[in-house]
C-alpha cells in the first residue's frame, strides 16, 4: 500500500538505531588472527584451509574450533581455540623444526 511505502521516509528521525553491521550481538561471530614463527605456515580451521600466517579470518562462528598449522619442514601445530562472540582470538605459534 501507499502508506507502507510512506511509512520508513516519516520516522527518520536521526534516532534509528545504528545499522546491523556497526551493532554488537550476543552471538555474533568473532575472527581468528593467526600468526607463526616462521610466516607462511598454513592454517587449517575444522579442517579446512584458509589461508597462509600471517592471517586474520572474520566471521568465525562462536564456540570451540580445531586450528592446525602446517609448515614444511617444520612440525605440526594443532590445539582447540575458543572463539568469543564479537571478539578476535590472537593465536601466536612458534613452529618447531
Amino acid at each position: 500500500s501507499e502508506e507502507a511505502a510512506t511509512a520508513p521516509a516519516r520516522r527518520r528521525t536521526g534516532r534509528e538505531p545504528s545499522s546491523p553491521s556497526v551493532v554488537s550481538t550476543p552471538n555474533g561471530p568473532g575472527a581468528l588472527l593467526a600468526a607463526s614463527i616462521p610466516q607462511g605456515a598454513q592454517v587449517f580451521v575444522d579442517g579446512v584451509l584458509v589461508g597462509t600466517t600471517p592471517f586474520l579470518l572474520p566471521g568465525v562462528s562462536a564456540g570451540s574450533h580445531e586450528v592446525r598449522i602446517e609448515l614444511a619442514g617444520f612440525q605440526t601445530w594443532s590445539s582447540s581455540v575458543q572463539i568469543e562472540p564479537n571478539e578476535r582470538f590472537r593465536l601466536g605459534v612458534r613452529l618447531q623444526q
